[in-house]
């Protein structure tokens, strides 16, 4: 049996400060796929950066690059007292995401990992979706997952964002993560 280490509060935390902030820059709540990439670019980066993911959730890779597979498929974390699903109207397929508090509690983030989410929404908030698509799709994992596009959907891996081989330093950081989580 898999237990998950994942953090539920830092998940709903890292998605209500990409709402607030991203609408601070836009004046809008942001699409579902917006959430869905900052998402994969923090826990990627992390990964490339500290060799452990900044959120540790699982993600499949698909056409329009990573999307995590809890909040894609069973909406996990997405309407509670931090965060709010909600649907286009004028598109029911399309949701935004509205937070549902004033600021995101930073509080089990690292400086590290705060800066890399600010930075995100700096880079990509204004910018057309297209923007933050493009840049998923150099994260190395989707690359290696997702391949030359045949396949539909495809789980992603961690490991694969490593370039270094057998001795990258940032393996072993990763190795017990993968190991404690299990």
């Amino acid at each position: 049996m898999t237990k998950s280490i994942i953090d539920e509060t830092k998940v709903k935390n890292a998605i209500a400060f990409f709402c607030i902030e991203h609408k601070k820059v836009t004046g809008k709540d942001p699409s579902q796929m917006f959430i869905y990439k900052y998402l994969a670019l923090l826990d990627y980066i992390c990964v490339e950066r500290f060799g452990i993911p900044s959120l540790g959730l699982k993600y499949c890779a698909m056409k329009m690059g990573p999307v995590a597979s809890d909040i894609y498929d069973n909406r996990k974390y997405c309407t509670n007292d931090r965060i709010a699903m909600l649907p286009v109207a004028d598109d029911e397929t399309k949701f935004v995401f509205r937070s549902q508090c004033r600021q995101a509690s930073l509080e089990k983030f690292s400086k590290a990992e705060v800066e890399i989410m600010r930075g995100l929404v700096s880079q990509f908030a204004d910018k057309p979706l297209d923007a933050i698509i493009d840049a998923t799709h150099k994260i190395r994992a989707w690359i290696v997952a997702y391949g030359d596009g045949s396949i539909g959907r495809v789980p992603m891996h961690y490991q694969d964002q490593l370039d270094g081989g057998n001795d990258d330093p940032r393996l072993e950081a990763l190795s017990l993560y993968e190991f404690f989580k299990e």
